[in-house]
């Protein structure tokens, strides 16, 4: 087999683990909307019971773990395709999807627009959990704890979300960088 030939393969397969990361991402993505749609219903139903979206944050934090664990792995299988196997492959004339200048120039507003998304999907349902439990931050119970311990988890949250994606820029401009020492 040629280097060729084992570089395409190598790039395959991480393209196909990718694509699963992908399927995960949003497999939690549902799972999570899920969640807080039931909890909600919950919350609103018959009986008011508003104190069970105290755990909304917690759930936002465990979502959040997941979702940008899924989307560092893509972007460092990412980086891989551009850095380790791009040069191979280029060597015989192909340009692979991640090192194309269509991703490139689209790829900061990709990252954005995801960023972006996920915090909204995360934070908003755990931050109106918190708004609509605001009266247990007064008091000196365990409702008063869980609430303080939410916010704490909702800031975690917010910080691993950008941290995230500051994570797959970093990796972009190494991407570039590399790119530029390459010519």
């Amino acid at each position: 087999m040629t280097k060729e030939e084992v570089a395409l393969q190598y790039y395959q397969a991480a393209r196909t683990e990718v694509n699963i990361h992908l399927h995960l991402r949003d497999q939690a993505l549902y799972l999570y909307l899920g969640a807080i749609a039931a909890l909600y219903s919950i919350a609103f139903g018959t009986t008011l019971n508003l104190e069970i979206l105290l755990v909304v944050p917690f759930l936002a934090l465990g979502g959040t773990l997941i979702v940008t664990q899924h989307d560092a792995h893509i972007g460092v299988l990412a980086a891989y395709c551009a850095k380790d196997l791009g040069s191979v492959l280029a060597d015989k004339g192909v340009t692979q999807w991640d090192n194309s200048e269509v991703k490139r120039a689209y790829e900061k507003r990709l990252v954005s627009s995801r960023q972006w998304g996920h915090s909204l999907i995360m934070l908003l349902p755990a931050g109106a959990a918190l708004i609509i439990n605001y009266g247990h931050s007064f008091s000196l119970s365990l409702m008063s704890i869980t609430w303080y311990l939410g916010l704490i988890v909702v800031i975690i949250s917010f910080y691993w979300l950008i941290n995230t994606a500051k994570y797959r820029r970093y990796l972009q401009q190494e991407e570039k960088r590399d790119k530029l020492e390459d010519k």
